[in-house]
């Protein structure tokens, strides 16, 4: 049997690490093939009077992405793909989930965003509402340590 192609939107946010604990521990299948995405802002200019530190400033946004990405991949003992993306995570990631077509989205839920401000919202709800592919959120139910 041939895996399914899963996609994991990951942030560095303790939801984000749940989803994935939760899904080797309940859904992937060995077969399964693994897709881990981060996405992130856009890069400052590197011209003009800051360049310099513009330039920094996107290396380390870089190496912070990569580093987040592969510290989840090792929890799957198997290889997965990570990718470091440019974009916003909501409309952006719809249109990667378009290109790709995974079999399923898997991604965690803050809970927290009932009442959108300013244009923010629930990621998570967008990607719900938009994404061609299923999406299956998955909520942290332990007490907040707030």
């Amino acid at each position: 049997m041939t895996g399914r192609t899963i996609v994991i939107p990951v942030n560095d946010s303790k939801q984000s690490s749940h989803c994935i604990s939760w899904a080797i521990q309940h859904f992937i299948d060995p077969s399964d093939k693994i897709t881990l995405v981060n996405m992130r802002p856009q890069p400052l200019l590197e011209q003009g009077p800051k360049a310099e530190e513009h330039k920094q400033l996107n290396k380390q946004s870089l190496s912070d992405s990569l580093h987040l990405l592969q510290t989840h991949a090792k929890q799957f003992g198997k290889p997965v793909v990570i990718q470091s993306l440019y974009g916003f995570p909501k409309s952006d990631f719809v249109t990667y989930l378009e290109l790709v077509q995974p079999d399923m989205v898997l991604m965690g839920t803050r809970g927290i965003d009932r009442k959108p401000i300013l244009g923010q919202g629930s990621v998570s709800n967008y990607i719900l509402q938009h994404s061609s592919s299923p999406v299956l959120i998955v909520r942290d139910t332990s007490p907040n340590d707030s």
